[in-house]
């Protein structure tokens, strides 16, 4: 999440400030979103497949109340099968793109 973030800030004018980090570490501070600014939110699988407290479940529903323009996940080859499929139909986006060095797992 953190290279991620680094990489954002580096190779694009964006200003930090408008790039969400979510994790558990995250939650626990508890996060408030820009609705009417354009970010980017950067999760883990793990994130995402999780759901227990209050404040993961009320972020699991922005991000399933938002059509993204481009979901990006990293190192798909790690990811089971439900959770990969669980995050594809789950997150609404024009666009999914799926990264791996690893190409047969």
């Amino acid at each position: 999440v953190e290279q991620w973030k680094a990489q954002y800030v580096l190779w694009t004018t964006l200003d930090e400030k408008k790039i969400i980090k979510l994790s558990s570490a995250s939650t626990k501070k508890g996060i408030e979103f820009e609705h009417d600014e354009a970010v980017i939110m950067i999760t883990t699988y793990s994130m995402m497949g999780q759901g227990s407290s209050e404040e993961t479940m009320r972020i699991m529903n922005y991000i399933r109340s938002v059509e993204w323009g481009l979901l990006v996940m990293d190192e798909v080859q790690v990811v089971p099968a439900n959770m990969f499929r669980k995050v594809c139909t789950q997150v609404k986006s024009h666009c999914k793109l799926g990264l791996t060095a690893t190409l047969v797992r």
